[in-house]
């Protein structure tokens, strides 16, 4: 999934990069981006970071709150 994600980003470079060097600097703000900003649906919509930290039970705690408020 995650090709896909990084195929379909507004930020993808279509035109390709210019030197090895860009797309690996692009890469890794790539993947930085994917695992603490991105939400994941398959991780009903937490980053991977959340979870990893353990933030997640919280976060989904205060959704439901909310929800139930709504």
């Amino acid at each position: 999934m995650v090709f896909r994600t990084a195929k379909y980003r507004a930020a993808f470079p279509t035109q390709g990069f210019e030197t090895l060097d860009d797309a690996r600097g692009w890469a890794a703000e790539f993947v930085s981006w994917y695992n603490v900003e991105h939400r994941h649906s398959g991780i009903r919509y937490v980053s991977p970071q959340q979870r990893h930290a353990g933030q997640d039970q919280a976060i989904l705690a205060a959704r439901h709150a909310l929800y139930r408020e709504a």
